[in-house]
């Protein structure tokens, strides 16, 4: 097995390069739950790198984040003008995004370097592990599933939330609940877990999820 092999099974198994290339926006209502709260986030996306989400408790909006043409910016509860991210953060975002919008046989031609580290076998399943290493180079881990060539899982060393608390632990995510939209498939649900405390810290729900709709560029711009 090569890794241009299990790449190829994995573009094949999430609806092939046609329909995964064909997808130039995205849009997400998430349910993010975490041991201290639970919030919505509303996440948007283009392939032209650009993407914000805005984060609420109930109604209010408690936070924002995004990547616009002038580069990454950050706004508090009840700011009206956005500050700078860190490059940790506005990393964070980049790599986001290009897991949400590309399929994996296009990373490399983003700048990404992958390579099969090998198969590993756990819990009564195989997997084949490779090395995801970003132009900025943060790596992780990545586990193809070898029945379904879909990422169960990564691993990675980063914090939750680079701009709130910068230290870094080793994290575990999971993926399930995987559905079809607009003839590509997506995980509808994750789950983090921080290995070094062997705790659950974040699962994610995608609750609504829209392919190429129009969106507004003008909701990208840093807030002034």
């Amino acid at each position: 097995m090569t890794l241009d092999r299990i790449i190829a099974l994995h573009t094949r198994a999430r609806g092939g390069r046609a329909a995964i290339e064909s997808v130039h926006a995205i849009e997400l209502t998430l349910l993010i739950v975490e041991p201290e709260n639970s919030v919505r986030g509303v996440y948007a996306a283009v392939r032209d790198g650009l993407m914000r989400i805005d984060v609420f408790a109930e109604d209010e909006r408690v936070f924002s984040e995004g990547l616009a043409p002038e580069g990454g910016w950050q706004l508090a509860r009840g700011a009206t003008v956005g500050s700078d991210l860190s490059s940790a953060g506005r990393g964070a975002l980049q790599r986001g995004l290009t897991e949400n919008l590309f399929g994996l046989h296009e990373h490399q031609s983003l700048g990404y370097t992958l390579a099969l580290v090998g198969s590993r076998h756990e819990a009564g399943q195989d997997y084949w592990q490779i090395s995801h290493r970003a132009p900025d180079g943060f790596t992780k881990q990545l586990f193809v599933d070898s029945r379904s060539y879909l990422i169960a899982r990564d691993t990675e060393t980063s914090a939750l939330h680079p701009d709130m608390a910068a230290a870094t632990t080793e994290q575990e995510t999971r993926y399930e609940d995987f559905a079809w939209a607009d003839g590509v498939l997506f995980a509808r649900r994750s789950e983090k877990f921080d290995l070094d405390q062997n705790r659950l810290i974040q699962s994610v729900e995608v609750t609504t999820l829209r392919i190429n709709g129009d969106i507004d560029s003008g909701q990208f711009r840093r807030p002034q």
